[in-house]
């Protein structure tokens, strides 16, 4: 069997978790966040909201600070293992809203389903012993 060894499963599962979560934050949710934060705060362009209203959501500007915040805070949350499954979760939706947006128009997706499966890999596995959620509930059991 593959992982036999749980210190390697557990090292493995956490390098998967750590170089998803902050790849997602830091080389896509990053340069959102800061758009969204140049646009909100100082008025700036963010020509993102012009192709979130071309592919045809209502509020425009609401859903690309949305997809900001879940790529960026999502990504980061992932990364350090903390409310995994709820960042996974916001992930998913965002990156699933993508997927479909490229199956349906055709266009090149791919980078949108490599952000997205692992995401739904995190909604259905535990985050790992080397996670913040993992700390959280051992300090929160040896209180008990």
């Amino acid at each position: 069997m593959m992982f036999d060894n749980s210190r390697g499963y557990e090292i493995t599962l956490s390098a998967l978790r750590l170089g998803f979560g902050f790849l997602l934050a830091w080389h896509h949710g990053r340069g959102q966040i800061l758009a969204a934060w140049a646009h909100f705060l100082h008025g700036k362009d963010w020509d993102f909201i012009a192709y979130v209203a071309r592919i045809g959501f209502p509020l425009p500007s609401f859903f690309a600070l949305c997809v900001a915040v879940a790529e960026f805070f999502g990504g980061l949350l992932l990364g350090i293992g903390l409310l995994t499954r709820y960042a996974a979760a916001l992930v998913a939706f965002n990156m699933g809203v993508a997927v479909f947006h490229h199956l349906r128009t055709n266009t090149e997706g791919e980078l949108a389903w490599v952000y997205f499966l692992p995401a739904l890999f995190f909604i259905f596995s535990p985050p790992g012993k080397l996670s913040v959620d993992a700390w959280w509930q051992r300090r929160k059991s040896v209180k008990n």
